[in-house]
């Protein structure tokens, strides 16, 4: 975020009590804090979710949730290793050739 190029606010010697003329305030100074605070304050309930995220296990899910991890679980694991694929079709194989 950027801001203007500073402005100066002066306050009279007068509203302040004191001997100076002039009080200069940077005005990008106020602004760049106040958009940190804001920040900050739009920051935290995302940091408080994923800490808590962070810390939840599978058993802690609802059972929606845990239905769609094992959905995708099933998708893109495969349900045979290459060693069982390959005994069940060379198990096939041989049924239908002796059989023959």
């Amino acid at each position: 975020m950027s801001f203007p190029t500073p402005a100066v606010v002066c306050v009279p010697n007068n509203a302040l009590g004191s001997d100076q003329s002039q009080i200069k305030v940077q005005l990008n100074q106020l602004l760049r804090q106040a958009a940190q605070l804001k920040a900050r304050e739009l920051a935290t309930p995302e940091l408080a979710i994923r800490a808590i995220a962070d810390r939840m296990t599978e058993e802690d899910l609802p059972e929606d949730l845990k239905q769609k991890v094992e959905a995708v679980r099933e998708a893109v694991y495969p349900k045979w290793t290459p060693g069982q694929l390959a005994d069940s079709i060379l198990s096939q194989y041989r049924s239908q050739r002796n059989n023959s």
